[in-house]
């Protein structure tokens, strides 16, 4: 790229963020807008049913739930098991922990 190129995109660049932020909305003032509501979940404690007779709604569920813990707990525990190996492999070559055969 050449040096004339290469300011070019610069100042091209530079004057895109300037516009954009002249374009920007005012601050707002110093108060803060209102907390969100409480989540409110459903305990299971008054049936299916509501005070006014209504269905409660449908609870949430993780798409392919199972299939996420699943794809997480598989690689950990063979990550675990692996590195227990190698540890334990290690402890016995150094001599540090060998253990005795007439535990029996």
């Amino acid at each position: 790229m050449r040096p004339t190129l290469l300011v070019s995109v610069v100042r091209r660049g530079f004057s895109v963020l300037a516009a954009s932020s002249a374009r920007r909305a005012p601050r707002a003032s110093a108060a803060s807008p209102p907390p969100p509501p409480p989540v409110r979940c459903y305990d299971g404690s008054g049936g299916a049913y509501r005070d006014t007779g209504a269905l409660h709604d449908k609870p949430l569920q993780t798409p392919l739930g199972m299939v996420k813990a699943l794809l997480l707990l598989v690689p950990s525990l063979l990550l675990g098991a692996g590195m227990s190996r190698e540890g334990a492999a290690f402890l016995e070559e150094n001599d540090i922990f060998v253990p005795d055969d007439d535990d029996d």
